[in-house]
This record gives C-alpha cells, sequence and structure tokens, in this order.
C-alpha cells in the first residue's frame, strides 16, 4: 500500500517524481551523440585509408631490405672523425 494513498495521512513536502528520463532529456543526449559517434566513425575510416596506404608503401620497402646481403662481420665502415675520439672524450678506453 502506498504512503499516500492511506486515508488521513499526508505530507506537506513529499513531491513524487518520474524515475524515467523526461523525453526533452532523452532526445538531447540523442542529439549530441549521434553526431559524435558520426564524426568517430569518419575519423576511424580515415585512419583505415591511411595504415592500408602505409601497407602498401612498406611492403615492397621490406621485401627490398630483406634482399640485402647481410655485412660481413669485421668490415665496419670507418667511424666519422667527430666520433673516433669519443671513448677518450667521455673517459672510455
Amino acid at each position: 500500500m502506498d504512503c499516500c494513498s492511506t486515508p488521513g495521512h499526508q505530507h506537506q513536502d513529499h513531491v513524487h517524481h518520474d524515475s524515467a528520463p523526461t523525453a526533452a532529456t532523452g532526445g538531447q543526449a540523442v542529439k549530441f551523440l549521434l553526431p559524435a559517434m558520426v564524426v568517430v566513425a569518419a575519423l576511424l575510416g580515415a585512419q583505415t585509408v591511411q595504415l592500408i596506404s602505409l601497407q602498401r608503401t612498406l611492403k615492397p620497402t621490406a621485401a627490398a631490405a630483406a634482399t640485402v646481403a647481410p655485412a660481413t662481420s669485421g668490415s665496419a665502415p670507418p667511424l666519422p672523425s667527430s666520433l673516433q675520439n669519443l671513448p677518450n672524450m667521455v673517459g672510455g678506453c
């Protein structure tokens, strides 16, 4: 039994509220979320196109890198003059 339906029982500061959101509140949320979702979908689509383009660009480069002959051990290119003195400058060997 509801407290307000009891005969002779009255609340002076009692106000009933609907627990469900009003149509205006729900409509405002949809008006905001729908464009936001469209923007996110467009950004994801653009990133997908960029990723596919990058993958196509890198596939020939990766194949060319795999066919390069490995460097032989003991034959390192000469160091630039700015790096030849580096161990002495930092206190190394």
